[in-house]
């Protein structure tokens, strides 16, 4: 099995209104993939990929 990698980029932070950790963690969005080998999973445009982190660490 090959491992999967994710990755972001152009981070969006056009809908932080404020910098409280619960608005970063809901309003802060980027470009987001998920890959296994050379086959891609995931390409999502927008994606709010620090609530992703927060719900995979937490």
């Amino acid at each position: 099995m090959s491992s999967v990698l994710l990755t972001y980029g152009a981070l969006d932070t056009a809908e932080l209104q404020r910098h409280t950790q619960a608005d970063v963690l809901t309003q802060l969005d980027a470009d987001f993939r998920m890959v296994e080998g050379e086959r891609l999973l995931i390409a999502e445009t927008g994606f709010p990929v620090v609530e992703l982190a927060w719900s995979v660490l937490g």
